[in-house]
């Protein structure tokens, strides 16, 4: 049985199979590259790997959440990346990945549910983000949601500003 983790707006589930279609036009949106690990198109081959080894936290070190609206929209993703066994700590990022569909609180309430969520489970005791200066929607994001500023490096050639959350 999957593990859904359901928020008042969203509702998360763990990546499957059935998503390379889904997760190869956001993966292969040339608007997002400045804020993931890639800067160009991946192949089916490579998204198919990706989807098989972001299923399992524990087992992969890493893991991918699809969110949905509550019309069982796909609507975004949350990554958990870098998980750390003994620290029981990871790296997070958020994507809401149709410019319609932001500003709705869907980040929010997604971001919200999955740390209400880790509070409880104890999967995670410190997460991090790395959150690029300009980006206010995502600064704003993160510390609503009870993140920490704790300094700033350079990501891509942009100033960004760490972030942490202890559980």
């Amino acid at each position: 049985m999957i593990e859904l983790i359901r928020g008042s707006l969203t509702y998360l589930r763990p990546i499957e199979a059935d998503d390379l279609e889904l997760i190869s036009v956001w993966e292969n949106n040339p608007e997002f590259w400045e804020i993931s690990e890639h800067s160009g198109p991946l192949t089916s081959e490579l998204l198919k790997a990706f989807i098989e080894g972001s299923s399992d936290m524990i087992r992969d070190g890493q893991i991918r959440y699809i969110i949905h609206d509550h019309d069982s929209n796909a609507i975004g993703a949350l990554d958990i990346f870098d998980y750390d066994s003994h620290l029981k700590s990871g790296g997070i990022g958020i994507l809401i990945a149709e410019s319609e569909d932001r500003r709705k609180g869907f980040a929010n309430d997604a971001l919200h549910s999955f740390l209400a969520h880790q509070k409880i489970t104890r999967e995670l005791l410190l997460i991090r983000s790395l959150i690029h200066v300009s980006n206010n929607a995502s600064i704003a994001l993160f510390l609503k949601n009870g993140f920490r500023k704790m300094g700033t490096k350079y990501y891509k050639g942009r100033e960004a500003i760490q972030f942490v959350w202890e559980n």
